[in-house]
């Protein structure tokens, strides 16, 4: 557990030691040395998947960010994943489009205030139209009236020797470069909305590289690869939303880096081997059998897609990470095409995640279902009991969604149990909300697995996103699954 933290932005390099201000004995015991981790950045795009006009809905970045208010009369982007604990943005600016300019990048928000402003840390950069200008105009009208001055003097030495060089030629031998206009860049530091650390720059170059990093308690801002900004936070903030905002500037989507530990990506181009099958079968297998080209990794609860209806009711898979508290989980998944269970789609149903159970027993956590009871509704339960609802979250049944995938996420915050699913067809402009459900927990489960799994039918699963404060830790190789999973199923008749 960390007690203490300190940030010297001033020394890169330094021999630790251990000290006791008058003791009259001292131990120390169990001492060790420790350096940061390289992270690499949390990337989510399927380079293989990225540039097919269908896949975009899943596999480009577009569909890591989605559009929410505004932030100084510039749009907001959220990030859909949480980034719970040390968390570094970084920003890189293509280009400047307009004179004036303004960049904000923003850590530990709640989400719940949509404009960027009122929640979490913002780190805002402000580049001014009118310092720029003054600046440049100044420093040319000084170099001018310096070169004339020294030209006149010249001409008035050399006519004094009767030398008679023209003044002209003089004033070119003495012409300085023209000066390089210096601009002035506003940096601020806010927290829950108020202003906690002010600076202003200024620059030759306008800044291209920007970044906000929060490690233990302390906030760092960051232009151009140094720390200008350093905020100590004595209650440091403990949500994990992730945004930006830019106006004036270009910055690709594509650029922007998030870096963080407790992100956990799995988009299944290895062996799966931070996950365990709890039920059905399991396999990269062609999502459509009318074109064999696209494969993805898929969960089934029969044996053969060609062969008769021998389904074990679930097909399971149970991540062998273990996450204690608060966790997300989020995936793209499809109906499988079935096409001896009748109509393309007419079988789709039970797209599930389930958290904080105990890893041999559905039932003993949190469901998140789409589709549940043969698609008839959406619902969370818990420990197998109803506890939210929705009627009209149902997969559609009809070929229409024959390309599409649903982005499918599971949270759990302290008490609070949220899913949302969003029907994503082959642009991401075009996603659409099949439901939305919270519930309140007055008594929170304490299990620790998560699953996902179907129920009498197949999915497809393009990736799979999981963070949480914790994961690091993996289950016991020794834990001994249950023969057959008890779902909510077991508990209640369809």
């Amino acid at each position: 557990r960390r007690v203490l933290d300190g940030w010297d932005a001033k020394r890169s390099s330094g021999r630790p030691g251990l000290y006791a201000r008058r003791p009259q004995a001292v131990d120390f015991d169990n001492a060790a040395i420790t350096f940061e981790t390289n992270l690499n950045p949390v990337i989510s795009e399927n380079a293989l998947f990225a540039q097919e006009v269908s896949m975009m809905s899943w596999a480009g970045d577009l569909s890591e960010w989605k559009r929410g208010g505004d932030y100084q009369g510039a749009a907001v982007w959220w990030h859909r994943a949480r980034f719970p604990g040390d968390t570094a943005l970084v920003a890189q600016i293509k280009r400047y489009t307009r004179p004036a300019a303004v960049v904000a990048l923003s850590l530990a928000k709640s989400g719940k205030s949509r404009d960027g402003s009122g929640n979490g840390y913002v780190f805002t950069i402000k580049v001014l139209e009118s310092s720029a200008k003054n600046n440049a105009a100044n420093e040319t009208a000084t170099a001018t009236k310096t070169a004339t001055e020294t030209a006149t003097a010249a001409t008035k030495r050399e006519r004094e020797r009767g030398e008679g060089k023209p003044a002209k030629a003089a004033a070119q031998a003495n012409q300085p470069p023209p000066a390089k206009p210096r601009h002035t860049v506003q940096l601020t530091l806010s927290r829950q909305g108020e202003e906690v650390q002010r600076r202003e720059l200024t620059v030759t170059d306008r800044p291209r590289n920007l970044a906000i990093r929060r490690a233990g308690s302390y906030v760092i801002g960051y232009v151009d690869g140094t720390a200008q900004l350093i905020y100590h936070d004595a209650h440091p903030l403990r949500d994990s939303g992730l945004a930006y905002a830019a106006k004036g500037v270009v910055m690709p989507q594509k650029s922007m880096l998030v870096y963080n530990e407790h992100v956990f990506n799995e988009r299944f181009g290895q062996a799966p081997s931070d996950w365990r099958i709890g039920a059905g079968f399991w396999e990269i297998t062609n999502r459509w059998q009318c074109d064999p080209r696209w494969s993805f990794f898929s969960g089934r609860s029969f044996s053969s897609r060609d062969g008769a209806r021998d389904h074990l009711r679930t097909a399971v898979l149970w991540s062998k990470r273990l996450f204690d508290g608060d966790v997300t989980v989020e995936m793209f998944a499809a109906p499988m095409m079935v096409r001896k269970l009748g109509d393309k789609y007419a079988h789709a149903r039970d797209i599930n995640i389930t958290l904080c159970a105990d890893g041999k027993d559905l039932s003993s956590g949190y469901t998140c279902s789409f589709g549940a009871h043969d698609n008839k509704y959406s619902a969370i339960y818990r420990k197998g009991e109803e506890v939210a609802t929705d009627i009209t979250g149902r997969i559609l049944r009809s070929g229409t969604i024959h390309r599409y995938w649903h982005y499918v996420r599971a949270q759990r915050t302290g008490d609070f149990i949220h899913m949302e699913v969003w029907q994503c067809p082959e642009f991401p402009k075009e996603w659409k909300l099949k439901t939305s459900l919270t519930f309140k927990d007055p008594d929170p489960l304490g299990n620790k697995h998560v699953a996902i799994w179907t129920y009498g039918t197949g999915i497809m699963i393009s990736r799979v996103r999981i963070s949480g404060p914790s994961g690091q830790v993996f289950e016991s190789p020794d834990l001994a699954p249950r023969p057959q999973v008890r779902t909510f199923y077991d508990l209640v008749s369809e």
